[in-house]
């Protein structure tokens, strides 16, 4: 899986700030993130999931 430590530390960064929905976050996490590498949604929302923390 790519990118877990980044997804955690975007998630943790965008929850503590605002008060948003899982879908959100991950909307917000995909954003920063396709501008610099491919990814996609699923891989994101797998990531929080491995990491427990959705």
């Amino acid at each position: 899986m790519r990118y877990v430590g980044e997804i955690h530390r975007l998630f943790e960064m965008i929850s503590d700030k605002e008060d948003l929905s899982t879908d959100e976050i991950i909307n917000k996490i995909y954003e920063i993130m396709s501008k610099d590498k491919e990814i996609t949604k699923i891989e994101i929302k797998q990531a929080l999931i491995c990491r427990d923390l959705i």
